[in-house]
Formats: structure tokens, sequence, C-alpha cells
């Protein structure tokens, strides 16, 4: 037989049952859960493919505009991948005949080469690096057959000539004069962007 307290037990479990039954079901309704924002998927980038190798070299000489040797300077190689490198996709639409990364290439084709950047799509992979000696000489190896963009990066200058046949000898890179850019990196609403360690 049940006493009081046995009755005072089974009716506190039950409400405590009924509450919990009612607190699952209302967290399950629509709307009963704050919504969160979807987040924008980030694109999977494939793994880039190693660039070829050879057994060609370019070599040549890395100078200032008066003619001096320049030691020290980065002097690097790249390859343009096709349809695969920004130098070689096409500006779609109504210029088919114009780069994607030509200045001539307007409208939509203008947001695809900015999306691609953006992704860190479409660079062309460096093949061959190296730095100019004392006498501003220089010597890319281990190059695949053809031809491929000459650079040369220093903070006194700067140079690219765009197609240079592998095997090539006497290559001269006058340096440009070196310029200073500076500016904010903002994001979508214009604050100022806090640097990353």
């Amino acid at each position: 037989m049940a006493t009081p307290l046995h009755k005072r037990l089974l009716a506190a479990s039950a409400f405590i049952a009924l509450a919990l039954g009612v607190a699952v079901v209302w967290g399950d309704l629509p709307g009963s859960k704050p919504e969160v924002p979807p987040q924008r998927a980030r694109p999977v980038r494939e793994a880039p493919t190693p660039p070829p190798r050879g057994d060609g070299a370019i070599q040549g000489r890395v100078v200032a505009r008066d003619g001096t040797p320049v030691a020290g300077v980065e002097v690097s190689a790249t390859l343009s991948q096709p349809g695969k490198s920004l130098s070689s996709l096409a500006c779609e639409g109504e210029s088919p005949n114009i780069l994607l990364s030509s200045p001539k290439c307007w409208g939509a084709p203008r947001w695809q080469l900015t999306g691609l950047i953006e992704q860190g799509l479409g660079a062309a992979p460096v093949v061959a690096r190296t730095t100019s000696s004392a006498d501003g000489s220089f010597s890319l190896t281990g190059l695949p057959d053809g031809a491929v963009a000459v650079w040369a990066l220093d903070a006194r200058g700067a140079r690219m000539e765009p197609r240079v046949e592998v095997g090539a000898t006497g290559v001269k890179l006058v340096l440009g004069r070196s310029a200073t850019l500076s500016g904010r990196v903002v994001d979508e609403a214009g604050r100022p962007c806090r640097a990353r360690a």
C-alpha cells in the first residue's frame, strides 16, 4: 500500500519525467535554437603537381642600369603550366585570344582571375633558383626542355624575362628601378586586419 510519502515521490518523479520530455521536444522545435549563419566553404585545393625537372640550364648576368654587375640577387625560373597557370589561361567570353592575366581582359573573366588569386591558385611553379655571384653571373640548372620565365628579384630592383629558351647563355637581366608601396590591409568592413604570428 502506498504511503503519502510514496505518492509524493511518485508524483515528483512523474513531474520531472514530464518536464524532461517537454525540454527535449522544445529543444528540437524549429526556431528554438539560435540560428547559426552558414559558413562559407573554403575551396579544396588540390595538391600542386611537382614541377618537371630536366638537365637543361640557363646562364647569364644580373647588372644595374649602368651596366655594373649586381651580386646577391635572387634569380629564379618559373614554368607556366597550360590550363593551370594564370599566364596561360584565356580570357573567356568576348576576348578568347587575350590572356586572363592581361589588362585588356575585362568583365566576368576579371572576377574569375580575382577568385583564382584569392584561392592561391594559378601560380607558375619555380623550377630553379640561385643567387647571382660577385660578378653578377648566375646559372639556373635542372631545367626541363622548352622556355621558362626568368626572374631577378632584389630590393635594389627587379627584372623578368617572360620567355627564355632553356640552353640560353649570355642572358642579361638589367634591374629596373625599385619602388616602395605602402598601404593598409583591411577586411570586407574596412577594419584593419591584425598581423598573424
